[in-house]
């Protein structure tokens, strides 16, 4: 694949599979640096919902500040279980 390929497609990313690729990392190595699954890490970068501390900790992992949070993960807003959005 040609570099800008490469280039395009890292544009395109969730910011923190971003980070984690810039590292060249991979989820499992992420994962048994931070204590956080590989099934989390695969959640947080589809966009999918993990908690304050869990954030901290793959943040903390990748050398980023936890302000980064908002930017990287979203807002901390998730479903309940009658399918509202509650923060």
């Amino acid at each position: 694949m040609p570099i800008a390929a490469d280039a395009d497609k890292l544009l395109a990313m969730n910011g923190l599979k971003r980070l984690r690729l810039e590292r060249l990392m991979t989820q499992v190595e992420l994962s048994a640096k931070t204590g956080v699954s590989p099934r989390t890490l695969a959640t947080a970068e589809n966009g999918g919902f993990v908690g304050m501390k869990t954030r901290r900790r793959i943040l903390d992992s990748l050398g980023e500040p936890y302000e980064r949070h908002m930017e990287l993960f979203g807002p901390i807003v998730r479903e309940d279980r009658e399918g509202e959005l509650s923060d």
